[in-house]
């Protein structure tokens, strides 16, 4: 079993990849990051979360297989009840000569300190024995964060062409695209230094991995008693068939997922 502050780190920020296959003239894809505290209520009740460009859910990062992602990470975190230092593991990028750049604090890297910055360089590789098409996560790697429900989603260039011959599903679904990435998220009303310190003292109930309060869906949820939050909503159409790429994004929920009235049949799994 993890413990909190291994599963932590944690603004929650984490990354749901997709690198398009389709052949293009590999480029430098630049990102800033400037990562904050900043007032969030995605299930109405309001909290300090920690925000990458004051975006809630996060910043889309857009690029191609073979580009490379230059990503200057800005520290400028002021919370007292979360760690102000940070750093982000770009979870399941294959650090092709750039292991340096893998970015667990402790591990690769030391934090990046409050008012500091840290570009990260990264080219996206996939190679023939890999899938074409990849999706994984990321998130902050600093202990004693609370999850904050901070999702960066990156997926193709949504301005280039989209559709890959070669890929094996496609026969399979109609629209894959922005709006059929699905989001489960658990969210805590407390910070990560308020959930460990119920979570490790053992005479007081303690030992117990923390629940919830409500769960998210693409970032908005509701908890019992508390205001009716607009749900998320995806647009379909009558008979068009959508390949849905469900993430759980949570530090410790799992999920059954399913759409009443409907079918669900996978087509890929990948799991870190």
């Amino acid at each position: 079993m993890h413990s909190f502050p291994k599963m932590g780190l944690l603004s929650l920020l984490r990354l749901a990849l997709y690198l398009s296959p389709i052949a293009v003239n590999a480029a430098d894809v630049n990102y800033k990051f400037d990562i904050a505290n900043t007032q969030v209520a995605p299930d109405g009740f309001k909290r300090t979360g920690v925000l990458v460009n004051g975006v809630f859910p996060g910043t889309l990062i857009q690029a191609q297989k073979d580009d490379t992602l230059h990503i200057t990470v800005n520290d400028q975190l002021t919370d007292i009840a979360m760690r102000q230092s940070t750093g982000i593991h770009w979870h399941g990028l294959f650090q092709f000569k750039t292991a340096s750049e893998d970015g667990p604090v402790g591990v690769n890297q030391c934090p990046i300190a409050p008012g500091h910055s840290y570009t990260y360089d990264s080219m996206l590789i996939t190679f023939s024995s890999l899938p074409e098409r990849l999706i994984d996560f990321e998130y902050p790697s600093t202990a004693r964060r609370a999850p904050s429900g901070i999702i960066v989603i990156c997926l193709r260039n949504m301005s280039m062409a989209s559709v890959d011959p070669e890929d094996p599903h496609l026969s399979l679904y109609d629209v894959d695209d922005a709006n059929t990435v699905i989001t489960l998220a658990d969210w805590y009303h407390k910070p990560a230094p308020g959930i460990e310190d119920i979570y490790l003292f053992e005479d007081g109930g303690g030992n117990h991995e923390p629940i919830m309060d409500s769960g998210l869906i693409n970032g908005v949820g509701r908890y019992i008693g508390g205001s009716k939050v607009t749900r998320a909503r995806v647009n379909v159409v009558a008979g068009k068939r959508y390949r849905l790429r469900v993430i759980n994004i949570s530090a410790y929920a799992g999920y059954q997922f399913s759409i009443e009235g409907h079918s669900l049949t996978i087509i890929e799994v990948r799991a870190l």
